[in-house]
């Protein structure tokens, strides 16, 4: 595994999975307050980036915005209500975000004649 999948799975493996477990710690109203503030601003920015940073190298990355998809669904059915299906929607949305900013990136890099 090449160093920037490396740093890449931990980056968002501490957004996807530790953050979650964080709000356990926090009083009732402040914890979903933070889930919240995950659920709608952090975590469909982080799929935004990941989706650009794997469209920067398309042939290598491809799997980084599947792969921090799946990171979200381990990490909040491990820490917020286990198996709830209304998940996968969220998950659906980010991973579509995720994979909609990869091909974006991944075409204006071919037209601008910097892709691989």
């Amino acid at each position: 595994m090449k160093k920037t999948a490396i740093f890449w799975l931990l980056g968002v493996a501490t957004v996807m999975l530790l953050l979650p477990a964080l709000t356990l710690s926090l009083p009732a109203e402040a914890g979903m307050a933070a889930l919240i503030l995950l659920f709608f601003i952090v975590d469909p920015f982080c799929l935004l980036a990941t989706g650009i940073f794997a469209g920067w190298d398309l042939r290598s990355r491809w799997w980084f915005p599947i792969g921090a998809a799946v990171l979200y669904l381990c990490g909040v059915w491990l820490f917020v209500d286990v198996f709830e299906m209304d998940f996968l929607l969220y998950a659906a949305g980010y991973l579509a975000v995720g994979l909609l900013s990869m091909g974006a990136t991944a075409l204006i890099w071919s037209k601008a004649g910097k892709g691989r």
